[in-house]
């Protein structure tokens, strides 16, 4: 069971693939990272970007009135140019809620002279207890500064492919 979803769209006037050459640049996530919690980014894995490359990222978030700092480790789960990337982040396990799955994507679908960028994420808590408990505080605490910064994010990626 999901314990949130979002999703934000925004066309960009660039080709598929220059916006999937900026999206799957894993080293400048925390460049493009709207909400200004993703701090810094390490590679884990040699050789070239696709599946399986793992990443960790510096982060520090905002969880109502406190703020959390923790590393996440990160792997690619779809590597599809220049349509779809995709990545799973884990938390530390002492983390609460104890998360099952954390998921993103930045998915392209072409347009005449454009794209139609669309970026999801996905945040299933380990158990279905877990998320009956934890769902409305939730997305009380993390949702909204989620969707902002995917929103904030996608303003990122225009800029970037647009100039």
């Amino acid at each position: 069971m999901l314990l949130f979803k979002a999703q934000k769209e925004v066309v960009i006037k660039a080709s598929p693939e220059k916006d999937f050459a900026i999206v799957s640049d894993i080293a400048r996530h925390n460049l493009l990272a709207g909400s200004g919690e993703v701090l810094k980014i390490r590679r884990l894995t040699e050789g070239s970007v696709g599946i399986g490359t793992k990443f960790e990222a510096d982060e520090d978030i905002k969880v109502g009135p406190s703020r959390m700092k923790f590393v996440a480790t990160s792997e690619i789960v779809s590597y599809n140019p220049p349509t779809e990337f995709s990545w799973t982040s884990s938390p530390p396990a002492n983390m609460s809620p104890k998360m099952r799955r954390i998921q993103w994507w930045f998915k392209i679908q072409p347009q005449q002279e454009s794209v139609r960028l669309t970026h999801e994420v996905e945040v299933e808590a380990m158990s279905a207890a877990l998320t009956t408990a934890f769902r409305l505080p939730y997305r009380m605490m993390r949702g909204g500064t989620i969707k902002k910064g995917m929103e904030r994010t996608l303003a990122n990626i225009k800029k970037a492919a647009e100039t």
